[in-house]
């Protein structure tokens, strides 16, 4: 979208809003968006590295388990970038001696999350011995069962395919009736070894894209990055300037439900049902009320600022707080 202001409110109501002006376009995005917030946050885990730590013995236990005690002969190798962070772990875990394996050893390639499985695709695509031996044992720490059975079933020269952690896949709950035409639509657009919606892991290294549907593209895009950039090293490239509301404490508040922003110098808010676009005096008086403890003290400070009597400017600020009060946006106390 081009470039919209992100806006935060952490007390009432807590929201999260876009303003911007918005095409058919980025209203199919922004919609996949709502969607994303409602049904993927409450099924997000970080992954601190404690827990990594763990989930890694667990999968060292999996992996002697379907391929034995001895994994000498096997060589390890990771899919960038999150599985370098497995793969160190891993060769401690498992002992692994790089300098002992032969080049055509079989091989186990670790990751630390699969979704469809796409990467481990790319993965085989890059070896030019694909339908080829050596065997290959596929080993993210977290990942679907369904994945796994389809990848064992697809490539011949996968051996087994082994995770810590199995991911539980939501899509037919949410999609009910339409979860199978809702496959259809993602192995006729992007063919992959599996499509669901499993749980969202992140990382402090990492945090997987999140794919959705845009209908008025036809095609998919990459969802709400969830996990902020003190937590995750990939997310601090870039992260997009977010608006907190600030907490108004005077005698004039807002709504419980009442969120605003500021972009190209409008204040755009929206509460009671509805939404608001503040400009000239009517954005000052906003934005006085925000930083004043009471409207007396804001109707001064528009005194000052417009150069106009302060009966006239408490006269403005009343009728103004009215009318919002009366709408549902703004709240009188004491």
């Amino acid at each position: 979208m081009s470039n919209p202001a992100i806006v935060v409110r952490e007390s009432g109501d807590r929201g999260i809003g876009l303003i911007g002006t918005f095409d058919d376009v980025d209203r199919s995005r922004i919609e996949a968006l709502r969607w994303q917030l409602t049904h993927v946050v409450p099924h997000t885990t970080y992954i601190g590295y404690d827990d990594f730590e763990h989930a890694c013995l667990v999968l060292s236990t999996r992996l002697r388990e379907s391929l034995g005690d001895d994994l000498s002969r096997y060589r390890l190798t990771a899919i960038p970038r999150g599985g370098w962070f497995v793969l160190g772990v891993m060769s401690y875990l498992l002992d692994f001696d790089e300098d002992s394996v032969d080049d055509d050893a079989p091989t186990i390639v670790l990751d630390d999350v699969a979704y469809s499985g796409d990467r481990f695709a790319r993965y085989l695509d890059s070896n030019p011995a694909r339908d080829s031996t050596p065997d290959i044992v596929f080993a993210p720490v977290f990942s679907a069962a369904e994945l796994r059975a389809s990848i064992e079933q697809s490539e011949s020269r996968v051996i087994a395919a082994v995770s810590a952690n199995d991911l539980m896949d939501h899509a037919p709950d949410r999609m009910g009736a339409e979860y199978e035409s809702w496959r259809v639509m993602w192995s006729e657009h992007d063919p992959r070894y599996w499509d669901g919606q499993p749980d969202h892991v992140a990382f402090p290294w990492n945090e997987p894209d999140i794919r959705f549907w845009n209908g008025a593209l036809s095609e998919s895009e990459s969802g709400w990055r969830l996990i902020p950039p003190s937590h995750c090293l990939k997310n601090r490239a870039g992260p997009t300037p977010i608006q907190v509301v600030p907490e108004w404490n005077g005698d004039v508040r807002l709504a419980d439900d009442t969120i605003y922003g500021t972009i190209d110098g409008v204040v755009v808010a929206a509460g009671g049902g509805d939404m608001f676009r503040f400009t000239g005096s009517a954005a000052s008086i906003w934005n006085l009320l925000a930083a004043h403890e009471s409207a007396s003290a804001a109707a001064t400070a528009l005194s000052a600022e417009y150069a106009i009597e302060v009966e006239v400017a408490v006269a403005d600020v009343d009728e103004f707080v009215d009318s919002l009060v009366d709408a549902g946006v703004l709240t009188k106390h004491g």
